[in-house]
């Protein structure tokens, strides 16, 4: 009998959790013909804190079999497809898991040969009982910073009795495209669950846009354990070994606890944002250009500054990239953001200059001039108006004091200047709130709202 996705969560999340496989093969990766294959009955562990480990015996071999393959791999080369192999593990219950690469280790014995492997995930899929269903749910062994507007009840006995007691660990959202559940465990091990179910079908991929909008609203980019999604009458599981996110500088777009309603509504349209700039499992444009931001603890506040000017500059291209007229490079207009910078007056003039410096070249059309001119083409183009100026206010301060640009060839002392100026220009702990800034004004001025 099928094990059902309920009790695997229950037993996973404890780290009590045990495939027992009637088979476990692996078939050599990147290789057409004659392909290594090694196959028995063993058991997969799956501790999400601890990670997974299987082993299996397989067929006697040679004694310096695993000597001979480690020898064949180059130092300063990536390692092949051919070193890897694909994981196919049928659990007693009938249940499939696979992965397509995994690295393996074999001991060889007088008995046989002792193959052990340590995949980064598991998936299984299995036929869904409500097939017209679409809806995806996340578990995570972190709390996420989302609104608690829902209560549970709780009767406890005492030496008193029975206590009744309430307390706020979720909530409930309706929005236009999807119910959204959020929930906090802290009975046992500390874990929380999202779930969206969608009124109408939604795109491939839609799971991974999913947890870009998480990870976007609430400024941390959380790894989930568990990954359940109902599309096209199948059920898709995933299990994965904990990755604690980053300790990270940056403060989310949003106080969520203070304004529940305009989290959720930020929540779907990063989502429906994403939906329309990608598919598949790679992130969107957007994700990609923040996402280096989640590393800025402990970096000298030189890298810090080249960081933050590639994700503004990121952001710039993606959204404005159609008003560009003599530079693809550029799409902030240098005047304005010139002036931003003469108004900074706590920062050294040299800095100043330097930073004025960074973004020079060829000069575009004053930020105010091109806004007049998209304002012309009518009411629905006014939107990208009011983001374009609203862009002129987030941006200037937060140029970096070298040029942004992953250019290999920039020398190093481009990118320092004196401590005073950095200090003063760019204070770390608050960096991610003018970013997030940015982004709202152009989601606000150029998108269609969820609702309408």
């Amino acid at each position: 009998m099928t094990v059902s996705i309920s009790t695997i969560k229950d037993r996973f999340i404890s780290g009590n959790f045990v495939l027992h496989c009637s088979v476990i093969e692996l078939e050599q990766c990147g290789v057409t013909s004659a392909a290594k294959t090694y196959a028995g009955s063993g058991s997969i562990t799956l501790d999400p804190q601890k990670g997974f480990k299987g082993s299996f015996v397989a067929a006697p071999m040679h004694l310096f079999t695993q000597l001979m393959v480690d020898l064949e791999l180059v130092v300063g080369e990536i390692v092949p497809d051919s070193y890897f192999y694909r994981l196919r593990a049928t659990a007693v219950d009938g249940t499939t898991w696979t992965n397509p690469k995994v690295g393996i280790r074999l001991q060889p014995g007088a008995a046989g040969t002792l193959v052990t492997f340590e995949p980064d995930f598991l998936a299984t899929s299995r036929p869904a009982v409500d097939a017209s269903r679409t809806a995806a749910a996340f578990v995570f062994l972190d709390t996420l910073p989302f609104p608690l507007t829902a209560a549970t009840h709780t009767v406890q006995k005492g030496p008193s009795g029975e206590q009744a007691q309430w307390k706020r660990d979720g909530s409930r959202q309706r929005t236009a495209r999807m119910d959204i559940t959020y929930r906090e465990c802290k009975e046992g091990t500390v874990h929380c669950e999202f779930t969206a179910t969608f009124a109408e079908p939604a795109p491939p991929g839609f799971e991974n846009r999913l947890l870009e909008a998480l990870r976007f609203a609430t400024a941390i980019p959380a790894s989930w354990v568990m990954l359940e999604y109902n599309q096209s009458g199948q059920v898709h599981l995933a299990l994965c070994p904990h990755r604690p996110p980053q300790n990270h500088l940056v403060d989310a777009p949003l106080c969520a606890r203070e304004q529940p309603q305009d989290f959720f509504r930020l929540l779907e349209t990063f989502y429906v944002h994403a939906c329309g700039h990608t598919t598949g499992e790679e992130f969107s444009q957007l994700s990609t250009a923040i996402g280096p931001l989640f590393a800025l603890k402990g970096l000298d506040m030189a890298a810090i500054s080249l960081v933050i000017g590639v994700a503004i500059e990121a952001l710039l291209k993606e959204e404005f990239s159609d008003l560009e007229d003599t530079d693809p490079e550029l799409v902030a207009d240098v005047r304005a953001v010139e002036k931003m910078i003469d108004s900074m007056t706590a920062i050294p003039v040299n800095t100043r200059n330097r930073m004025k410096g960074s973004i020079g070249g060829d000069e575009v059309d004053a930020c105010t001039g091109q806004a007049g001119q998209i304002a012309e083409n009518g009411p629905g183009n006014a939107r990208r108006a009011g983001a374009l100026e609203e862009t002129a206010k987030y941006v200037g301060p937060w140029f970096p004091a070298g040029r942004p640009r992953t250019d290999a060839a920039a020398p190093a002392a481009d990118l320092r200047c004196d401590d005073d100026g950095v200090q003063a220009g760019l204070p770390a702990h608050r960096v991610f709130r003018p970013i997030y800034g940015l982004r709202r004004a152009t989601l606000a001025h150029c998108m269609v709202s969820p609702d309408g």
